[in-house]
């Protein structure tokens, strides 16, 4: 181009600035988020399992292989995200975690590449994780009151509660470059601290009888004037139960020596010890 007429020279970096400035969406949107549905070519996984202060993370089960997590803007913008892969939908051919949608014009968020997990809280693992990632579409921010090209980024903040895999909560704008993606999910605990249904079930009675108790002595304390012991809600029920569970283990043990009687006659002769 050295020897290119300065108007050629002119056209040509007119074209360059104009296939720059294409990917450029500076528009600020943010607000409560709706939903889509699409579903397109699926992308490689990168590791989502972390650990630190001795609490490990398993994000894998978030990822979604089928579709894309979605969300809307009031200002006409489709968010496509996913966890611990690319979208399922891809914006223009290249792989991403997020991009922004408006009609078929669209931009990615991040750089599966630089993908980085810390803790929510430093001090505090059960807070939950947030997986970032940067080097995305460039864009425009404004910096001491001057606008500079930059790359867009996203941050997913997951917090650690409840027993679904995921439940987006909402998408932020924090700058005109910067997003978070704010989810709360069981895998946003460590591996190990969540308990199980059978300890679940164990509260929950514990619970129940505290209610009952409680209500039972409070309802003869004030109605009917009782105190101490026989303020125990069903107390002519609660001191039959040792010896209904004495009954119990007897009859237990003489169904034993019976079963064992007949077992050692019909099985081994007699030769079994007697007890």
């Amino acid at each position: 181009m050295a020897g290119a007429p300065p108007r050629m020279r002119a056209l040509c970096m007119l074209l360059c600035l104009h296939r720059t400035l294409a990917q450029i969406d500076d528009e600020t949107d943010g607000g409560p988020i709706g939903s889509a549905g699409d579903s397109g070519m699926s992308v490689g996984t990168p590791s989502c399992v972390y650990s630190t202060k001795g609490a490990t993370f398993d994000l894998t089960g978030m990822l979604r292989g089928d579709h894309d997590y979605t969300g809307t803007t009031p200002g006409g913008y489709t968010y496509r995200f996913n966890v611990c892969s690319g979208t399922v939908k891809v914006c223009n051919s290249q792989a991403a975690p997020a991009s922004k949608w408006r009609g078929s014009h669209c931009n990615n968020l991040g750089d599966l590449s630089t993908q980085e997990i810390s803790l929510l809280d430093a001090k505090d693992p059960m807070k939950g994780v947030k997986v970032s990632y940067k080097d995305g579409d460039i864009c425009k921010r404004q910096v001491s009151g001057q606008m500079e090209i930059s790359s867009r980024q996203v941050t997913y903040a997951i917090e650690c509660g409840g027993d679904e895999p995921a439940v987006l909560k909402h998408i932020d704008e924090v700058s005109m470059c910067e997003y978070t993606i704010t989810f709360t999910s069981k895998h946003g605990c460590p591996v190990g601290s969540r308990r199980g249904g059978g300890w679940k079930f164990i509260t929950m009675v514990f619970l129940f009888t505290g209610l009952y108790l409680g209500i039972g002595f409070a309802i003869k304390w004030h109605k009917f004037g009782m105190r101490g012991v026989e303020a125990v809600p069903n107390i002519d029920f609660w001191r039959q139960v040792p010896g209904l569970v004495f009954d119990g283990i007897t009859l237990s043990v003489s169904k034993a020596k019976v079963a064992y009687g007949i077992a050692s006659v019909k099985l081994f002769n007699g030769r079994l010890p007697s007890f």
